[in-house]
């Protein structure tokens, strides 16, 4: 088998399964096998092929990954996507405190507002195990 038949098929493989598996996995190993691909038409030996492989791989891998880091790995924890939610006050626990029903839990909640049972109400922080709220005026 020719070479560049070699890295073409690789490419396209590393690729694909980019597509399919979740997260950046084979990325870099595609873009290694490109490098490698433009390698094989200057005639080069197969390991010199495979070093540039290698280097072209590990050269995406930390420049990209610290690129993907930056732009979709958001900071913080996960309960900030909580924030913005309206919600309806749905229970009162027995020590006065106001429950809500939001993303598959009860959360107890705190607000500066004069809340009721059945308020409608907007997540706008949280604080410890608490979402702090505030009334929505009907």
């Amino acid at each position: 088998m020719n070479a560049s038949v070699l890295w073409t098929i690789l490419a396209i493989v590393f690729f694909i399964i980019e597509g399919v598996v979740p997260g950046l996995v084979s990325l870099w190993f595609g873009i290694g096998a490109i490098f490698a691909l433009f390698s094989s038409f200057l005639y080069t030996s197969l390991v010199v092929q495979i070093i540039v492989f290698i280097f072209f791989s590990v050269i995406s891998l930390i420049i990209l990954r610290k690129f993907a880091k930056e732009k979709f790995y958001k900071k913080g924890t996960d309960f900030e996507r909580l924030i913005g939610h309206t919600v309806t006050i749905t229970e009162k626990d027995e020590n006065s405190n106001y429950r809500v029903y939001l993303d598959g839990k009860y959360w107890i909640v705190k607000s500066q507002d004069n809340i009721e049972l059945k308020d409608k109400v907007q997540v706008i922080g949280i604080e410890g195990n608490r979402l702090i709220v505030k009334k929505i005026e009907n």
